[in-house]
């Protein structure tokens, strides 16, 4: 077994923040630029996006398969299968807007709610958190998806599910790290 290595006679640091400003702003997302100290000791810029964080809603009938919705994704031009997922509005708990998504974006309701994972879109410039939450005792509502956003719903077996991912059919980040947890927390 390796042994890790470490800075010989060096302090761990970690970043400073000598001032921050908000570069742009418009009602989905924000952009700042930071003046910092690094861990090296130096004076530097560090920019970043912020955004409200989100839910993703993994909706498992009980045989096990699971809901998905078919988007178009504007950004990457191109038609998407994703897990229900949208903002957390404000004064609304992770769990309540995991309820309103599931409704809005795939017409299901759910008796049994486990939260599955806390994530970050990354750790650098977008740091967006999500919360996954597991749906179970799946009902169907009388509702139609949002036409604004979704073209389709439908349940796929996860074996359907692991091929659309190779055939990158599934491609968004957060989907696929809401699937992880799914996984790990089914083992």
């Amino acid at each position: 077994m390796k042994q890790k290595k470490k800075n010989q006679g060096k302090q761990r640091r970690i970043w400073k923040k000598i001032s921050s400003h908000r570069i742009y702003h418009c009602p989905y997302i924000n952009f700042y630029k930071d003046r910092v100290i690094d861990r090296l000791g130096q004076k530097t810029n560090f920019y970043y996006f912020k955004k409200g964080p989100f839910v993703a809603i993994v909706p498992e009938d009980e045989k096990g398969n699971i809901y998905l919705v078919r988007q178009y994704r504007y950004s990457i031009r191109k038609q998407t299968w994703e897990l229900p997922m949208g903002s957390v509005h404000k004064g609304e708990s992770y769990l309540q807007a995991a309820k309103r998504e599931l409704a809005e974006e795939a017409c299901l309701a759910a008796k049994k709610w486990t939260k599955i994972g806390i994530e970050h879109v990354t750790a650098t410039v977008y740091p967006q958190r999500f919360t996954t939450f597991l749906a179970q005792g799946l009902k169907e509502i009388d509702k139609i998806p949002d036409p604004a956003e979704i073209d389709e719903v439908q349940k796929f077996s996860l074996r359907e599910i692991e091929k659309m991912i190779k055939k990158n059919q599934i491609v968004g980040a957060s989907v696929l790290a809401s699937f992880h947890q799914y996984y790990l927390h089914k083992k």
